[in-house]
């Protein structure tokens, strides 16, 4: 017996003898159940197995940590793993460590409310940018070993996003094959596989749920699925990445539109269909309120208005990324759609088959999946209308290829179900046997993009020790952070093994920005991450460090020759190639020159090359540097030295010379004996009227020859390793490895004379009485007036009491709390967000309404009888 809906062959028997017959029916039938719903479950299993390619009972994990065997923190740990892709930082100094915390907190069954270590603390448990409410996090989180939770955690959200879109696709052919081939397409396809490690996969997980239960809800016009769109449209807000998520409901709303208008169905069907959709989605936002109000309450602190989306797509060419994946060299994760060769060659045939069977509305939405976000994705219309659209306008566009591969896979799945269709009649064992090749085919051919993007690593390669890291964990106390340069990837990662960093992965508010600016020069890479050497840190003033509870720099880059003062050539007259020289003697001539300037130069010494010296006592010799008569500066007396094998004329200045544009005229001064002195000079005859030359009374086009030099002093970091600030200890817990440690970080919260200016931050004033990450009790043992700073960020929801009495803080550097003392004072500091009661309120009303639907939905059905023949149950 041919299964013509399904794409498999089921057997019948004939010639029942005694009851045979019947017990052969009952063995058929359950074979038949098993065969229709459990084969295609398990094929999802095993492809997701292939694809991730890793043996989690012999130590192999599923993360890019990799990475971090190639970099200088963790060199000294004798541990190699060739590097997969280079692009996964953000999986390793955000998600993670952010995981790691919350994984031990709910361990040791508490809830984490409040994640301390990060951008100097931010709410972790409603935070859903932090991905810790999903399915990934909890099996991650329940299972003992943790790279057995990672490779889970990576297998779980395959099969998500795999069944998902396999009963969405089935739903809308009804072929087992067809949806077995376009649940790879859309599950491995180039978004999914490039973001795979991110939080953007636990995010688009889900939208073949919610497309899936939009398609029961609008066939069946059964109230049973209100619940599921608005549970899977939940787990969506929940996944971790926003703009992904609204990329779930254009999605939703494309295919409304292309029912509404295609599906010929009647006005009160649509009504029923798309209202009660509408309803499950509206049920979602009670359900979510709690923590959509967290996410606003996070980025309404910040000013993003300078965030503005683009698109890492360049010209019409890039479409060939869509056949070669490898085009234009090694995969990027911005830029990597592929879908497979299959898909693509089937989208023509969808044009067709779509115009001859009468514009069918599965067809139209397939192929506006397509043809209306291409345009947007690779920005066929000018980026400055796409900014316009609310909340995609300001994230990358090319992100929207999510959607361009979910319409190949629907397309694919209906194509093949006509082909299916039209070929099980004639031959159904040739029909089975090439529907079987061509999903192994696709699933191959994803495979290779799938691996170059997302591979398997050792078990010891999952944040390994270090001789440094042990050290600093075992001499912090609580709110000391540490501070990391390159050679520990980026800020954040060191977080991961429970270290404090402000400069970690995050949105800022200005203030924060200015704040972390002045302890490291030009600290960010990006608007949210942090990358710098030590020679960028600020170390002249440990205070600054002080305010931050910065209490251990952690280096792996050491200068070779610590920083040591030499000069560095800025510009060089000597080089200029036109017109004739000539000799001046400078000890018998007065000379002076002038140059004008079109822009900035500053210096802080000339050399001025000599052809000839000759002299028993060298007279002083200094250069005046003016404007319109006006002295600017005026060098030290110059000296002779052998420079690279010539002699030259050395003129340092006192300080730093800067000029912008103008003219000026540098004068020699000459004082003492110059009688049997020779200093010659060369001059170049120059026909410019930017450079005059004057000897004595004569005017000449042309220029004395000078070097203008920077000295390059020692960086404050040079001078922390040659013992030079006093504030400092250095340590080398391993080797070609660096530790300063802040010796003025001595607690956990410091006192403060004031707040105005650089006071200096005494932490001997402040006892630690109690501590967790959500309530912390200071005690202030001085008698002075002044302030009491918690090196922590300001964030709503946290209280202070002082001696019992509930005060509100005032903010040091626009950030940390001061809390005003007047002698000896109790500080009690707790987290206690009732800012959420509301939300939380609502959302306890959408979890009410949910349960009242799931158990009246068959009484509460707008439709009695209702054909179910081809939904599936269970689900």
């Amino acid at each position: 017996m041919q299964d013509t809906d399904t794409g498999f062959i089921i057997k019948d028997s004939s010639g029942d003898v005694n009851g045979i017959g019947q017990s052969n029916s009952r063995l058929q039938r359950t074979i038949k159940y098993i065969t229709l719903h459990l084969v295609p479950l398990l094929a999802l299993v095993v492809i997701a197995m292939a694809m991730l390619d890793a043996n989690p009972f012999t130590g192999e994990t599923i993360a890019p940590f990799d990475i971090l065997t190639r970099m200088p923190g963790w060199k000294n740990t004798g541990i190699t793993s060739p590097v997969k892709h280079h692009k996964h930082s953000d999986v390793l100094d955000f998600k993670l460590p952010s995981w790691r915390f919350a994984r031990e907190k709910f361990r040791n069954y508490e809830l984490p409310l409040w994640n301390p270590l990060v951008l100097g603390g931010e709410p972790l448990l409603l935070l859903v940018t932090r991905s810790i409410l999903t399915p990934a996090f909890a099996v991650y989180a329940i299972i003992d070993d943790e790279a057995k939770g990672l490779y889970a955690a990576a297998l779980v959200n395959l099969l998500i996003i795999s069944v998902g879109s396999y009963l969405l696709l089935f739903s809308l052919g009804g072929n087992r094959f067809a949806a077995l081939l376009g649940a790879v397409v859309f599950s491995y396809s180039g978004f999914n596989t490039s973001w795979f490690l991110w939080h953007h996969i636990n995010t688009s997980i889900w939208i073949p749920w919610v497309l899936y239960y939009a398609v029961q809800i609008i066939q069946s016009k059964d109230v049973r699925y209100i619940p599921r769109i608005s549970l899977a449209s939940t787990m969506m807000i929940l996944g971790g990445f926003p703009t992904v998520a609204v990329y779930g409901y254009m999605a939703l709303v494309l295919l409304l539109l292309s029912w509404v208008i295609f599906s010929r169905s009647s006005f009160s069907d649509v009504l029923k269909g798309s209202g009660l959709v509408i309803l499950g989605l509206f049920l979602s936002l009670l359900l979510s309120a709690i923590v959509i109000y967290c996410l606003d309450e996070s980025l309404g602190r910040l000013d993003l208005g300078y965030r503005r989306g683009g698109s890492a797509f360049r010209s019409a060419k890039d479409l060939l990324l869509f056949v070669l994946p490898f085009h234009d060299g090694p995969l990027t994760l911005g830029r990597t759609g592929y879908v497979g060769i299959l898909p693509l060659m089937l989208f023509f045939p969808a044009l067709w088959l779509a115009w001859k069977r009468g514009i069918d509305w599965r067809y139209v939405w397939g192929i506006s999946l397509i043809i209306i976000i291409a345009p947007l994705a690779f920005a066929w219309i000018p980026m400055d209308y796409i900014r316009q659209i609310p909340l995609i306008g300001t994230s990358m566009i090319s992100r929207l290829i999510l959607l361009i591969g979910l319409g190949f896979s629907v397309l694919s799945t209906l194509v093949l179900v006509a082909a299916y269709n039209k070929g099980i009649h004639r031959a159904p064992r040739l029909t089975y046997l090439i529907m079987f090749i061509l999903l192994l085919i696709q699933v191959a051919d994803q495979r290779q993009v799938f691996q170059v993007l997302v591979g398997h690593v050792k078990a010891e390669t999952i944040y390994p020790k270090t001789s440094t890291i042990d050290y600093v964990r075992g001499h912090t106390e609580p709110l000391q952070g540490v501070i990391s340069d390159r050679g520990y990837l980026f800020p954040g990662l060191l977080s991961a093994y429970g270290l404090s960093e402000w400069f970690a992965h995050g949105f800022r508010t200005q203030s924060e920005k200015d704040l972390l600016n002045s302890i490291v020069e030009k600290p960010f890479l990006t608007s949210t991450a942090a990358g710098f050497s030590c020679n960028q840190i600020r170390f002249d003033d440990a205070n600054a460090l002080a305010y931050l509870g910065k209490k251990f720099v952690l280096c792996s880059n050491i200068p070779v020759d610590s920083g040591q003062s030499k000069p560095h050539i800025i510009f060089d007259t000597t080089q200029k190639n036109a017109g004739s020289m000539s000799e001046v003697d400078l000890a018998q001539h007065n000379v002076q020159q002038f140059v004008e300037l079109k822009g900035e130069v500053s210096f802080d010494g000339l050399l001025i090359p000599l052809t000839t010296a000759e002299y028993s006592t060298l007279p002083e010799i200094m250069l005046k540097l003016s404007n319109n008569n006006i002295t600017i500066s005026q060098s030290t007396v110059c000296t002779i030295l052998d420079n690279d094998q010539q002699r030259v004329l050395d003129c340092p200045f006192a300080s730093t010379v800067k000029l912008t544009a103008g003219r000026y005229m540098l004068s020699l001064i000459k004082r003492g004996e110059i009688a049997n002195t020779r200093l010659m000079a060369v001059v170049q005859a120059i026909n410019s009227p930017k450079l005059k030359i004057r000897i004595d009374d004569a005017e000449l086009d042309g220029v004395l020859g000078m070097r203008g030099y920077e000295i390059k002093r020692k960086n404050s970091f040079s001078r922390v390793l040659e013992g030079l600030i006093d504030a400092y200890i250095t340590h080398e817990p391993e080797p070609g490895m660096v530790l300063i440690e802040n010796s003025l970080v001595s607690g956990s919260a410091y006192y403060l004379s004031t707040l105005e200016g650089k006071p200096d931050a005494e932490y001997d004033q402040i006892r630690l009485v109690d501590y967790n990450e959500i309530a912390m009790k200071f005690e202030y043992t001085g008698n002075r007036s002044g302030w009491v700073v918690i090196p922590v960020r300001s964030y709503p929801g946290w209280s202070v009491r002082v001696n019992g009495k509930q005060i509100k803080p005032t903010l040091f550097k626009g950030v940390m709390p001061a809390i005003q003392v007047d002698g000896k004072s109790m500080i009690e500091f707790d987290y206690y967000p009732t800012q959420y009661a509301f939300p939380a309120l609502v959302s306890l009303i959408g979890l009410l309404l949910l349960i009242v639907m799931i158990f009246n939905a068959q009484t509460l059905n707008l439709k009695k009888s209702v054909d179910r023949s081809i939904l599936i149950t269970g689900f």
